[in-house]
């Protein structure tokens, strides 16, 4: 839900979402704990997996425009899919590990699809190649989108619900995910995708046929987070092979806004007027940079 519209220039990183209860035509989705923040940022909703913004998100943009750009990234649905609590993984037949995998790679390839494949070559018994796999590379979204939506999972290892991840001595972006249950402490399942600019990767743990006494704790911190498997596994994969940075495009570009409309919920760009300490710094499709430049200090005067 997050990437179509920064696709389309209809979402930035920081715009202000509203994270309070609402009822969405007789569908009322709630966040975990029933925490709500009121107003939030786009980057900081994802980063913290926040139900409401997610859902508020597929309504604007629509359900059919969202499906068509999650097609592109390999994910399938089910004629009865059309409902909005899609934008939270309500889907019929659900997406497997492979699929999940597949369809974030583009996020650390510059908006490339590449299709996993288990078989990279086949070798005769003399070390003749038989048959050598040659990936098919398909655009399926900017390069802007795929960076700004990554530096979103980024934030999710940073200050979200992926923190274990940050204790990493590299830079990693990632993203959790539960199936929950009537009990809001308990999960039939619970996931996390992590990527680096070389693998993107996903540790899957469920509920065996979803029995009561196999349901899974709410507890991100505990013994069987995916979370916590992956920083292991990562640890070990890169322990003599440090990944290399995310590499910011020219497409996306840095810059000031004012934090006094920011905080009214308008993303202006900052004047030369205005003082340092009310600006503050966010990123943007140069495409669909935001034109507008506050005046909240144009022509103040000076007092002695």
């Amino acid at each position: 839900v997050y990437a179509p519209m920064i696709e389309s220039g209809d979402l930035y990183f920081d715009s202000i979402l509203d994270d309070k209860p609402k009822d969405f035509g007789g569908y009322s989705p709630h966040n975990i704990n029933d925490k709500y923040y009121d107003k939030i940022t786009a980057s900081k909703a994802l980063a913290l997996s926040l139900n409401i913004p997610a859902v508020e998100l597929l309504e604007q943009n629509g359900i059919e425009k969202s499906k068509a750009f999650a097609r592109k990234l390999g994910i399938q649905f089910d004629e009865k899919d059309n409902g909005l609590a899609l934008a939270l993984g309500a889907m019929t037949n659900g997406v497997n590990i492979t699929d999940l995998c597949n369809a974030y790679s583009p996020f650390a390839n510059n908006g490339k699809f590449t299709k996993s494949t288990l078989i990279r070559k086949i070798t005769d018994q003399n070390g003749k190649v038989i048959y050598m796999h040659n990936p098919a590379h398909a655009s399926v979204m900017k390069d802007s989108t795929a960076y700004l939506v990554g530096e979103m999972m980024r934030k999710t290892v940073t200050e979200g619900t992926c923190k274990a991840l940050n204790a990493l001595d590299f830079e990693i972006r990632a993203k959790s995910g539960t199936n929950g249950t009537d009990d809001k402490s308990l999960n039939t399942d619970m996931l996390c995708v992590a990527q680096t600019t070389k693998h993107t990767s996903c540790v899957w743990y469920y509920a065996l046929n979803h029995d009561k006494e196999n349901l899974l704790s709410t507890s991100l911190g505990n013994e069987i987070s995916p979370t916590i498997k992956l920083k292991s596994i990562l640890s070990e994969l890169y322990k003599n092979n440090t990944p290399e940075k995310f590499k910011k495009p020219n497409s996306v570009i840095e810059t000031k806004i004012d934090r006094l409309s920011f905080e009214k919920g308008d993303i202006l760009l900052a004047s030369k007027d205005t003082p340092e300490r009310y600006t503050m710094s966010t990123l943007f499709d140069i495409v669909h940079k935001p034109s507008a430049i506050s005046d909240n200090f144009t022509n103040v005067k000076q007092s002695v």
